[in-house]
């Protein structure tokens, strides 16, 4: 049986410090399990998209179904 490989970014973590004081989702392997928020008023350029709502920073012009 195949082992399945471990993100490069978070080493299967699901999350990593960008920097000495700050942790987030890792945007690489994250599934997006809390479903997305719409980007209204003060968004600028990403007005109308939506934001993954764990944080890991995805911006998608249309949410994935189901």
């Amino acid at each position: 049986m195949k082992e399945k490989k471990k993100c490069e970014k978070c080493n299967g973590t699901g999350q990593y410090a960008y920097d000495e004081h700050h942790v987030k989702p890792c945007e690489v392997c994250c599934t997006h399990p809390d479903g997305w928020w719409k980007l209204e008023q003060h968004y600028g350029n990403d007005n109308g998209k939506y934001a993954c709502k764990r944080g890991c920073g995805t911006l998608v012009d249309n949410p994935p179904a189901g």
